[in-house]
């Protein structure tokens, strides 16, 4: 379930690191937000 619930954090950051996105403060609230929606269901 952890897996789940946090890979797209863990793929955020991984493209972060290679080029493909830019973080800024909504996305990573956002993406944040999103994967704690999954662990509470």
């Amino acid at each position: 379930m952890f897996i789940r619930s946090f890979a797209p954090l863990i793929f955020l950051v991984r493209d972060h690191i290679l080029g493909f996105v830019t973080l800024d403060e909504a996305l990573i609230r956002q993406t944040t937000e999103a994967c704690w929606d999954a662990v509470k269901r």
